[in-house]
């Protein structure tokens, strides 16, 4: 089994054979000696990956004596699995063991996990036991009725000196020599991933006794991937043009979404009127760019669009300083998430409308289902004609009633 392997599918047993993460082990050890009564009934683990999240909730579940039932990406995770899963929380366990649901990669439930995140919520309400899921990206807009749930743990990453620490250790343990500046190089290549660390390790190092520096030729610089608030730091703390432009350059993001968070975030970074609206200004000047892309297709626009969304943005401090931020999301995508069941009853009764009376879904959204809204406010007796004719399901009558 290699190094990777070793570390990742069959994790460590013991607290002590874990690479760092103190804080975050505390805080699981603290919500499970404190369950039940914590506030919360769920743990929602997040951080990068291969920074040891599954690996620290087995080694903590072990030495507290915990079976854990594990639900992954490569398992059946639509609404009748979590119902089976629901059945399984309150058997007992066969060992007699306490028991934890560990549900991971909650940002891979996708189109064929139908009703799953919802059923895992209605799971985190009734759940007579711990419940812990696992996300790289908490920010997920479909993971935020899960965030609020949950109590939350960080999972950083890994500082070089930890990783170089770790490959020192497993070299040594298998008896092969090595040159400092190889465990050095790959520590901090790896940018704070354990698992990418140990698998150049085991690239380099299979069937061989002495690794030299020279042997690193066969590894590449691993590209850096920035989350959301590394680039917002980079955007707003740098005094450079250059790098303030480049702030977004190594985001796995999509632009329009990151530069929502820059516009939700201006007002807690700027503090002077002046500021704020030169800010604010940049940005409108790359949304009328944007809206040109648009209507022109003439994608030589973006260049402006980008550069004044973040260089133009940063340029406009000037007070200097830098005190703590917390950045927020969107409020934006909140209320797209809030009014997502509106908005989906909204079409699927203008559908109905359309269908009917031989207009379109929009004509019949626009001017049909206000006209129904009066006629339903200014006579309740017509709720139910006006719902057998078009066919409304209730929450589609509901909204026209509203």
């Amino acid at each position: 089994m290699g190094w990777c392997n070793m570390y990742f599918l069959k994790p460590p047993a013991k607290i002590k054979d874990l690479v760092g993460q103190k804080k975050a082990i505390a805080d699981i050890i603290s919500f499970l000696d404190a369950f039940p009564k914590t506030s919360k009934k769920a743990l929602l683990l997040h951080g990068p990956s291969g920074v040891g999240k599954t690996s620290a909730l087995y080694a903590v579940a072990n030495e507290m004596d915990y079976e854990i039932v594990e639900l992954n990406a490569d398992s059946n995770r639509n609404k009748s699995a979590m119902e089976r899963l629901n059945s399984v929380i309150k058997t007992g366990s066969l060992f007699g063991r306490k028991k934890l649901v560990l549900i991971d990669e909650l940002e891979s439930f996708g189109a064929g996990d139908r009703g799953g995140l919802a059923e895992i919520s209605k799971l985190i309400k009734q759940t007579s036991i711990p419940i812990v899921l696992i996300t790289l990206d908490m920010w997920n807009p479909k993971l935020k009725a899960l965030r609020t749930a949950c109590t939350q743990v960080a999972f950083a990453k890994l500082r070089s000196t930890e990783i170089k620490s770790h490959l020192n250790l497993m070299l040594e343990n298998s008896k092969i020599k090595f040159e400092p500046a190889v465990t050095e190089f790959i520590s901090k290549n790896a940018g704070g991933d354990l698992r990418a660390a140990l698998n150049d390790l085991e690239t380099i190092s299979t069937g061989k006794q002495k690794l030299e520096e020279s042997d690193l030729i066969f590894l590449v610089n691993r590209p850096k991937v920035d989350t959301i608030f590394d680039s917002l730091q980079k955007l707003f703390r740098t005094d450079s043009f250059s790098e303030a432009a480049a702030s977004f350059d190594n985001l796995n993001m999509d632009f329009e979404l990151a530069v929502l968070w820059v516009s939700e975030n201006i007002a807690r970074e700027f503090k002077t009127p002046q500021e704020l609206a030169e800010a604010y200004n940049f940005l409108s000047r790359a949304d009328i760019f944007s809206s040109r892309i648009l209507r022109r297709q003439h994608w030589g626009f973006l260049k402006y669009v980008r550069t004044l969304s973040t260089a133009g943005v940063a340029s406009v401090r000037r007070v200097k300083g830098h005190s703590f931020v917390r950045y927020q999301p969107p409020l934006k995508i909140s209320k797209l998430i809030e009014t997502r069941t509106q908005r989906t009853l909204k079409t699927s009764a203008a559908k109905k409308i359309a269908s009917e009376t031989h207009v379109s879904s929009r004509v019949a959204e626009k001017e049909y289902l206000p006209m129904l809204k009066n006629m339903i406010k200014n006579k309740p007796d017509l709720r139910k004609e006006i719902s057998s004719a078009f066919g409304f399901e209730k929450g589609e009558l509901d909204l026209i009633s509203l």
